[in-house]
């Protein structure tokens, strides 16, 4: 089988987001963690744990039909914003 790593096995475990995805959410999902975790160096376990406490995976989950057709940069600070608005330090 396939080795995941950590924000890929929380976000496979997690029957919230699971419930609501395609075949197709996951990936990007992850995808988003990563670029996430890269832009404030963060480990991708913390960024995915960050991402979910303060709404932005919610927020991607909610808005996915939107966000999947935007340039990476523009979900990435949104969801700073998000998180933000929600009590996160990260901006």
């Amino acid at each position: 089988g396939v080795r995941l790593v950590g924000s890929e096995m929380c976000i496979r475990d997690s029957l919230y987001i699971i419930n609501s995805m395609d075949k197709y959410r996951i990936p990007y999902l992850n995808m988003i963690v990563r670029k996430f975790a890269e832009r404030y160096s963060l480990t991708l376990q913390n960024a995915f744990e960050y991402l979910l406490k303060f709404g932005g995976m919610k927020y991607l989950i909610d808005f996915y039909e939107i966000e999947h057709t935007l340039p990476i940069e523009d979900t990435l600070d949104e969801l700073a914003a998000t998180c933000c608005d929600a009590g996160g330090s990260i901006k």
